[in-house]
């Protein structure tokens, strides 16, 4: 039962990540196609609530390979990812898309 339920949460974060891959091209093509003004490219530090490496690269490459973003690094007490994003307008939404995003979906894989 457990496998079922956690190959459920797995194919949920994998619908989640095509949703995001979809939303975040169409913003990005906003951005390029419109006015420069419309970018507004920073780094940010997103805490994180996930500890093991396993669950630390999932969630990093699901960030980079969401168009528009780059996971730059992670802290040495491995508690912050370092995200480049090409459009933070508010970066307190952004870690918060993050965390109840790809975050919340990769710790409820590895329950």
């Amino acid at each position: 039962m457990k496998i079922f339920i956690r190959s459920i949460r797995l194919i949920r974060l994998g619908l989640y990540f095509i949703w995001q891959l979809l939303l975040s091209n169409i913003k990005i093509a906003q951005c390029v196609l419109g006015p420069e003004r419309l970018m507004k490219p920073g780094i940010i530090a997103i805490p994180l609530s996930i500890k093991t490496d396993l669950e630390i690269f999932l969630l990093a490459n699901a960030i980079t390979l969401t168009p528009g973003s780059l996971t730059v690094d992670v802290s040495a007490d491995r508690q912050f990812l370092y995200v480049h994003s090409m459009q933070i307008d508010d970066a307190e939404a952004y870690r918060k898309d993050v965390k109840e995003g790809f975050e919340r979906m990769i710790m409820e894989v590895f329950k």
